[in-house]
């Protein structure tokens, strides 16, 4: 995964390689001091959604005034989805499951999110 800020175009392009697999990516931001491990698991705090359901190997962000305080970061994940199930947030070679506390719209693949698989959130 790879980031480009456009800082005088107001704009963020986030970009990944494809998997064959995969029918659909999902993308989700959020701030690196809201992690934590509890119960042999990564919570990565609450997320927003930057993009659900997509086909594209890349989502480009306008920047929405949210700037993470001095000192602190923001993070980007990404999974895929192949139809049956999700890669999961993060690398396979993570020690713990990553999972969002929370997300902004419904969290993508969850199977509470009732919406279309194939959503796609521009922001």
């Amino acid at each position: 995964m790879g980031l480009e800020a456009n800082v005088a175009a107001g704009r963020t392009h986030i970009y990944w390689n494809s998997v064959p697999e995969a029918r659909v990516y999902d993308l989700i931001e959020g701030e690196l001091g809201k992690l934590s491990v509890q119960g042999g698991r990564l919570l990565l705090g609450s997320v927003r959604v930057l993009a659900s359901g997509t086909t594209e190997t890349s989502s480009l962000q306008e920047e929405n005034g949210a700037q993470p305080a001095a000192g602190a970061a923001f993070f980007y994940l990404l999974q895929y989805r192949d139809g049956l199930s999700q890669s999961g947030w993060g690398t396979e070679s993570g020690p713990w499951p990553a999972e969002p506390s929370s997300c902004d719209v419904g969290c993508p693949g969850d199977p509470s999110f009732a919406v279309s698989p194939t959503r796609y959130i521009r922001r």
